[in-house]
Parts: C-alpha cells; sequence; structure tokens
C-alpha cells in the first residue's frame, strides 16, 4: 500500500451510542520529488526543518484541550484509512466503516497547522460536536 493511503481518521466516540464527538483528520497528499531527492543527489528538507514542523503540530494537538469540549461519559476512538480511487487494498485486510461525521449545525472546526517532506504535505483539522449548551 506503498502511497495509497490518503487520509488518516481519528474518531472520538461514545462508547454507549457510537456517536461521534470529535474527528481528527490528517490529510496526505503525495508530492512529486525533485529529480534526485529520492537517490540523494539534489538538496532535500532538512531533517532538523521537518522535526521542527511536526513538533509544531504535535504542540498544537496537545494544547487544543484549552478549546475542546469536555467528554464526561465514557468514549472510544476508531482510526480509519482513507486510500487512494486507485490504490491497490488488500481486501481481507481492511474492512468498510461508517465515517463517523459530525452533524454539521452542531460542529466546530479547526485547522491544524500542516507539515511536510520531500514526498508528502500533511494537512490536519480536528471537528468536534459543540451545541453551545457546555456539553
Amino acid at each position: 500500500m506503498k502511497g495509497d493511503v490518503s487520509q488518516i481518521v481519528l474518531a472520538i466516540l461514545t462508547r454507549e451510542t457510537g456517536e461521534p464527538l470529535e474527528r481528527w483528520t490528517f490529510d496526505i497528499h503525495v508530492t512529486e520529488a525533485a529529480p534526485g531527492v529520492l537517490e540523494g543527489t539534489a538538496p532535500s528538507k532538512p531533517d532538523s526543518e521537518i522535526q521542527s514542523e511536526i513538533r509544531a503540530i504535535l504542540k498544537q494537538i496537545s494544547s487544543a484541550i484549552t478549546f475542546l469540549p469536555d467528554h464526561y461519559d465514557p468514549t472510544t476512538f476508531k482510526l480509519l484509512a482513507y486510500t487512494r480511487d486507485n490504490g491497490e487494498v488488500p481486501v481481507s485486510e481492511w474492512v468498510g466503516s461508517d465515517a463517523h461525521l459530525l452533524p454539521a449545525a452542531e460542529a466546530q472546526q479547526v485547522k491544524l497547522r500542516s507539515f511536510s517532506t520531500d514526498l508528502h504535505r500533511i494537512e490536519a483539522m480536528v471537528a468536534y460536536r459543540y451545541t453551545g449548551d457546555g456539553a
């Protein structure tokens, strides 16, 4: 499945009803590498810069506690992997799933930082249930 995954989603759900509370989305864009990058002959983005970008997004994710609503009832999660239309997916190893989308009228969305390597660009976003009543 090399390069076939286009999106990873972490869905936080109520354990009792399976209702989505949060949906963390990580879009994976495969970029065309500059000639020589794969062979190691062209200058690539420094590892230190990539690591700095990853640290920044991890810091933003961990600080999301400041705006995300508290969940008092037991929760569970599902990890979803979306593949490209032309991707080769070993059907025997994967199962279909509900997208666990939040109702638009009750959802807030926050775009998170992105980061890139020579081969990928990752864009992140969190959607969470917000009804305005403190729940």
